[in-house]
């Protein structure tokens, strides 16, 4: 009898948690909030529940407008498009069930870099320059600079006469008299490097 009474107790026992673990599992609430994407102003969102009272649940967008969900549980997406100021940033916080999601909406300009590269002249590419440095009626003296070139480079005065200067590189002043008409002008042209640069030279022996 005992025995019997022992096991009877243990049945009622089981029977009453797992009456208990019912109830529980019945009232447990959940709710969920998440961004699922957002294309400037426009956004959706998705939203879960379950164990709720069996009524309608307010989604608030945040912005004053807001839309009823209905049900215990449920699962469903929404939609929303926010008013913004062009070219500034406006924030939003969207609540459900206690459950809330920031928005931003950032329509500023996206920030623009100018990048400036240094100029880099290769080693191989001949440059050059010429002037008159000083002048004396025919008598002139040519200031002249180059890099990249021959190992010779020749100047030519423009009157059939010409230099040559060695080195790849370098710096020289080369001075020349030139032919000219006595009362009259006479011009030559000055070319250096095969004429990658030149000057032009002006006698004016007018009174």
């Amino acid at each position: 009898m005992r025995s019997f009474t022992r096991v009877l107790r243990v049945l009622v026992l089981a029977t009453i948690a797992t009456l208990l673990c019912r109830v529980s599992a019945a009232g447990a609430t959940t709710s969920s909030l998440d961004l699922v994407s957002q294309s400037l102003n426009h956004v959706e969102v998705s939203t879960k529940w379950s164990g709720q009272d069996n009524a309608c649940h307010t989604l608030n967008w945040g912005d004053g407008s807001w839309v009823d969900l209905c049900g215990s549980e449920g699962d469903e997406t929404k939609g929303h498009d926010y008013e913004y100021a062009p070219g500034d940033v406006e924030t939003y916080e969207v609540s459900f069930l206690g459950e809330t999601l920031e928005i931003v909406i950032d329509d500023r300009p996206s920030p623009t870099h100018s990048v400036y590269l240094p100029f880099v002249v290769r080693q191989n590419t001949p440059v050059c320059t010429i002037k008159v440095e000083s002048q004396q009626l025919n008598r002139l003296n040519f200031d002249l600079q180059w890099s990249g070139g021959e190992e010779w480079n020749r100047l030519l005065f423009g009157d059939d006469a010409y230099v040559d200067l060695k080195g790849r590189s370098g710096f020289t002043f080369v001075p020349h008299d030139y032919r000219y008409t006595p009362g009259g002008i006479t011009t030559y042209q000055a070319t250096f490097m095969g004429s990658l640069c030149s000057v032009e030279v002006t006698i004016d022996d007018r009174h």
